[in-house]
Formats: C-alpha cells, structure tokens, sequence
C-alpha cells in the first residue's frame, strides 16, 4: 500500500507540474502580445517625434533670413547763407565811367567800358559814337566807320556821328563824303561850323572853297564845342 501511494502521489506531483508549467506558459502568452503591441505602438511614435525635432531644428538653421537694409542715416540740413547780390550797374552807369577815362585820355579802359555798354545796350548810340573817336584817335579807320555808320542808322538825327565820318573822310582824301557829311552835322547841330574852325582832322577840307564859304557863314556866339 505504501508503495502505490507513493507512486500515486508521485504521478499527482508530476501532473500538477505539468499543470503548473502550462499554465505559466498560458500566462506568459497574453503578457508578450502586450508588450509586442505596446512596443509597436511606441515605435512609429518616437520615429514621428525624432522626425518632426529634426526638421524643426534644421528649418531654425539652415533657412535664411531676409536680411534687412539699414536705414540710411538722415544727413542734417545745412542751410545756404546767401552773400548779398549786387546789382549790375546799368549800361547809362557804365557809359558814363567810360567817358570819364576818355576824357582822361585813358583809351583803352574806356574803350573796353564803351563796349561792356553796348554789350549791356547794343543800341546806345553815345557808346558807338564815343567808340568810333577812340578807334579814329587809334588810326583804325574801317572799325571808327563802322561804328559811326551804325550809329547814324540808329539816330540818323544825331549831329556827332555825322560831324566824325567827316574828319574821318577828311583823313582819307574822300573830300566830297567829308563836306556832305559836315553839312549835315551843322544841319542837325549849328555849332558843328565852330568845331571845324579848329579841328585838325579836317585839314584836308580846307583847301576846299566850299569849306571857306561854309565857316564863313554866320554861327552863334559863345559857344564852344570839341567833339
């Protein structure tokens, strides 16, 4: 009896060994599929999370940012100080300065105002004439003509440039031009007979009867004029 006992008791401890071991091992299954799961759930997430870091960090340093231009520093205004303009003389001012050195006997300063003045005025008929004496005074003829012409055609009633084609026809023989146009001088101005008593210039008219009978005739008294 005790030895079947015993034999039974052996053959229970084996099946409830056996029972055991299934059942841990039936256990263990559920647990594994679990964790698989768990695990394969987590994967893909941690993929996703490391992806999404990676771009963030690469778009914060390999994007470029706009660069953006200095604002150009405002110079500060400086204002102009104007000097006081003076005003250009005019041409009767500067006319008048020129006859002061002409009188002077400074040609040429007063020649070069003379010309300033008709360059101010081109019609100022004073200026040409005055101009056409200094170039007579010079010896240049053709230039002391082509002034005095143009101002009998500005002023064809103006005594001076008249009287001055006449000694300057005088000087170069035009005798018959030098006498028309000493009597149109004496026409427009009475005093021109006065002048050609002692001008020089007219030397040559005097040999003409013409000319005698011309100064011979009557002419104011007290009056003086040297053109």
């Amino acid at each position: 009896m005790s030895y079947i006992h015993e034999a039974l008791k052996k053959a229970q401890k084996e099946r409830d060994s056996l029972s055991l071991k299934y059942s841990a091992f039936m256990a263990a299954i559920p647990r594994r599929e679990n964790a698989l799961g768990i695990k394969m759930l987590w994967a893909p997430l941690f993929v996703l999370v490391l992806v999404l870091l990676a771009f963030v960090v690469y778009s914060q340093v390999n994007v470029p940012s706009t660069p953006v231009a200095p604002k150009p520093k405002a110079k500060p205004r400086v204002l102009a100080v104007q000097a006081p303009t003076t005003p250009e003389p005019s041409a009767e001012e500067i006319y008048v300065e020129a006859k002061r050195l002409h009188e002077l006997g400074r040609l040429e300063e007063a020649g070069r105002l003379y010309e300033k003045t008709l360059k101010t005025d081109p019609g100022h008929v004073e200026a040409l004439n005055n101009l056409g004496v200094i170039y007579l005074q010079k010896k240049d003829l053709a230039s002391a003509q082509e002034n005095f012409l143009k101002a009998i055609r500005l002023r064809p009633q103006s005594a001076d440039p008249h009287y001055n084609l006449a000694c300057l026809y005088a000087l170069k023989g035009e005798l018959t031009l030098g006498m028309a146009h000493l009597r149109k001088a004496a026409s427009l101005e009475r005093t021109a007979k006065v002048w050609a008593r002692q001008d020089k210039d007219l030397e040559n008219l005097r040999s003409l009867p013409e000319f005698e009978v011309f100064v011979a005739e009557s002419v104011p008294k007290n009056k003086d004029k040297t053109p």
